[in-house]
């Protein structure tokens, strides 16, 4: 069996007062994702490409239910 990471269920890095003001916030910050225009161009290139043949399914799916009835 492998050792499994110490787990907590909750860590809250923000602190606040009893009036809501932040006495430590958080250093956590998200990593932003910037996309080269490449890659843009590829994900639409990808996505433009399996909307094409979803259609082409479902267009072949109703011919088949026609000739079928």
């Amino acid at each position: 069996m492998t050792a499994q990471p110490e787990k907590r269920a909750f860590f809250f890095d923000t602190e606040f007062d009893s009036v809501g003001d932040v006495i430590q916030a958080t250093a956590w910050r998200p990593t932003k994702r910037a996309w080269t225009q490449a890659e843009v161009e590829a994900l639409v290139a990808q996505a433009a490409l399996e909307a094409r043949e979803t259609a082409l399914a479902e267009v072949a799916s109703i011919q088949a239910m026609a000739l079928s009835s």
